[in-house]
């Protein structure tokens, strides 16, 4: 896990910690750790949970800034058919779902 520094960045023990007190209280990790939560309904809607915002948004390509880096969806007639600060919905013909990491 890559270490991330910065006025108000998380420590690697930090997420660590968060790490294991999800799995000690047996919580999902992606709820405390503020990990992205994507769940895909064939292939024509994305549902996304966790965002940190939309990076880029085109028919074609959407980049979703996520906790540990970005998440870049490929695919035609992309549209964002729901948008909250902490959830969105995709919809069109969806080919490629891609993690881009932080280093």
């Amino acid at each position: 896990m890559p270490v991330r520094q910065g006025k108000g960045r998380k420590s690697a023990e930090f997420v660590k910690a968060k790490d294991h007190m999800a799995s000690f209280l047996d919580l999902p990790q992606e709820a405390v750790c503020d990990w992205p939560r994507l769940t895909l309904i064939g292939n024509s809607r994305l549902l996304l949970e966790n965002h940190r915002g939309v990076v880029t948004y085109e028919s074609g390509l959407l980049r979703v800034n996520a906790t540990l880096g970005q998440l870049e969806i490929t695919g035609k007639d992309l549209k964002l058919k729901v948008l909250r600060p902490d959830a969105m919905a995709v919809e069109g013909s969806i080919k490629s779902i891609k993690f881009l990491e932080r280093y």
